[in-house]
């Protein structure tokens, strides 16, 4: 229909597989062509797509020289950004629900963190600097924004749960420490994880308590 490179639609998360509910929530009420830099913005910002693996289908061609690194976490990270950028054609969005993905409770994001999940990080500089090569300053903002609501979401609201959470959470504030510090200006980035941010770098015993009640 659109003649474009890649589609995304959306996905809902599941605890058990159902095909009403899945017939239930798939209409179509919106649906778009994206440009190549404004895909990466939108995957960035969660704004319609992500950069899940699982949520688009591809012509097969913009994987030649890339392929997911084997026994890799966040494989997803490390490779769809890179792949959204080489769709010259467009994407096209759909908000339509057409993907139910089970949740499991070994998953990555239901484990603890681990020397394993600082892979993150490499994989969240080099995509800093190639998208700055590539494009400037003009995907700095929500390049920022993905990087702070992954780090609370992905890493910190994990490593809370650790015996040595203290330790890992200093790990993680340590890091690209620039960003730390810009997070409030960022209109791409949430409330609710401007709050968090907050509270974890006032007090991480607070934040510590806090992510425990309600997560």
């Amino acid at each position: 229909k659109y003649n474009v490179d890649m589609s995304s639609v959306a996905a809902i998360s599941v605890k058990k597989i159902d095909v009403n509910e899945f017939s239930k929530t798939s209409k179509t009420t919106e649906e778009k062509k994206l440009s190549k830099k404004e895909a990466l913005a939108a995957a960035l910002i969660r704004e319609g797509i992500g950069i899940s693996a699982w949520a688009y289908l591809y012509d097969k061609k913009l994987f030649n020289n890339i392929r997911y690194p084997k026994d890799a976490l966040y494989e997803d990270l490390l490779t769809t950004p890179y792949i959204l950028d080489k769709a010259n054609k467009g994407v096209a969005v759909s908000d339509a629900i057409q993907y139910l993905y089970y949740v499991r409770n070994d998953s990555i994001t239901h484990r603890g963190i681990s020397e394993k999940d600082l892979i993150w990080f490499r994989g969240m500089d080099k995509l800093e600097n190639y998208l700055y090569e590539k494009y400037g300053n003009k995907l700095k903002k929500e390049f920022q924004a993905r990087y702070l609501t992954d780090i609370i979401g992905i890493l910190c609201n994990r490593a809370v749960f650790e015996k040595n959470a203290t330790k890992w959470t200093n790990i993680l504030l340590k890091r690209n420490k620039k960003l730390w510090k810009n997070y409030l200006k960022n209109p791409y980035i949430k409330n609710r994880v401007k709050a968090q941010i907050f509270v974890l770098k006032l007090n991480k015993v607070l934040y510590r308590n806090i992510i425990k009640r309600f997560l």
